[in-house]
């Protein structure tokens, strides 16, 4: 909430594997960086962020090959 007003927004997220390390980013980002899990989630400020990563995380080892 900001000066009373009440911002409400859904964020979805997509699991997958990459295939392929090269990166072209669109004109809304900066940067990026490719991180093992451990640093990811260091980097995150917010629990629920934290939780879905480690979530992710869990249903990518139980899939593999």
């Amino acid at each position: 909430e900001r000066d009373g007003i009440v911002t409400k927004k859904t964020v979805y997220f997509f699991v997958g594997r990459v295939t392929d390390t090269h990166i072209t980013l669109s004109s809304e980002h900066v940067d990026y960086t490719w991180l093992p899990l451990e640093d990811a989630l260091n980097q995150l400020t917010f629990k629920n962020a934290r939780d879905v990563l480690n979530a992710a995380h869990e249903f990518i080892v139980s899939k593999a090959d």
